[in-house]
């Protein structure tokens, strides 16, 4: 069973757009998941997203 959702699957999910979900995710408004810093080139951070699926179910069901 997949207990993680890429950003594509989550956007869908949550029918927002993809920009809105990471910079979400990246300010912390929205607590379905985390962005996690990687690495930097050129002084600009490249996120890897954690979106796990118990709590895009949890917030889902609070809209």
């Amino acid at each position: 069973m997949k207990l993680l959702l890429n950003v594509e699957e989550a956007c869908s999910f949550l029918q927002m757009n993809e920009r809105t979900l990471k910079s979400g995710l990246i300010s912390g408004t929205l607590d379905i998941g985390s962005a996690i810093i990687t690495k930097v080139i050129n002084n600009k951070p490249r996120y890897k997203y954690h979106i796990p699926i118990k709590e895009l179910k949890i917030y889902g069901n609070k809209l």
